[in-house]
């Protein structure tokens, strides 16, 4: 998969808590959100502490502002 730059937004769907963000490579991103160990190193951060609450399969991920170039 080509790397793809974006805004992208995570949408906790049991509380409707959203979470801006942006990547060189949102998809990589995505997945190193969702690793547990994203979440033991940064403990006090809201998502991650939501995502180990309610579940990874909680959440929804939406690119909102795609950058229409390949990143090298």
């Amino acid at each position: 998969m080509e790397k793809i730059s974006a805004v992208y937004k995570i949408v906790n769907t049991v509380t409707g808590d959203s979470y801006i963000g942006s990547s060189r490579d949102v998809y990589r991103r995505w997945k190193d959100h969702k690793k547990p160990s994203e979440w033991k190193r940064q403990s006090n951060n809201p998502l991650y502490q939501d995502m180990q609450k309610y579940g990874v399969d909680k959440f929804e991920f939406q690119i909102l502002v795609p950058v229409m170039e390949e990143c090298l």
